[in-house]
């Protein structure tokens, strides 16, 4: 009895193959080598936190040192995220705006689907990305 119950045990178990979680690859292109800095990769997981450094899941900072770069942001569990890029010109991990004569980001910025906005930053639903493979690449060109 106590082996039937082992082998039914066993027959339930989800396969040790069986993963929930990958590494999201940020392609980043338009990196301006000459302005220097880090590349700071942001992902977050819904709409309230977004373009919020303090408030992302993930991330890394990477220094600059080409004009395309490829960041990878490993053992995230499959599900809807979106990710930012900023390179940061003057180290304070955050995105620094100008204010005229329009306002907008004064560092490089890029965002998933490359989402874009008319007014303000681009959305967290355009950015989303659904996640559900050992690697995902994202390609996100960073914009002034």
């Amino acid at each position: 009895m106590f082996v039937l119950g082992l082998f039914a045990g066993l027959l339930l178990t989800p396969p040790a193959s069986a993963n929930t979680e990958g590494s999201l690859m940020v392609d980043i292109a338009s990196v301006e080598v000459e302005s220097g800095g880090t590349l700071a990769v942001y992902v977050y997981t819904d709409a309230s936190n977004w373009l919020k450094p303090d408030r992302r899941v993930y991330g890394t900072i990477v220094p600059v040192t080409e004009k395309d770069v490829t960041v990878e942001i490993p053992n995230i569990p499959y599900g809807e995220y979106a990710v930012s890029v900023i390179q940061d010109l003057n180290g304070n991990e955050k995105i620094d705006m100008d204010w005229f004569p329009i306002p907008g980001p004064a560092e490089p910025t890029g965002v998933s689907n490359n989402a874009k906005a008319l007014v303000g930053a681009p959305s967290f639903k355009d950015a989303k990305v659904q996640f559900n493979q050992p690697k995902l690449t994202l390609s996100i060109a960073l914009e002034r």
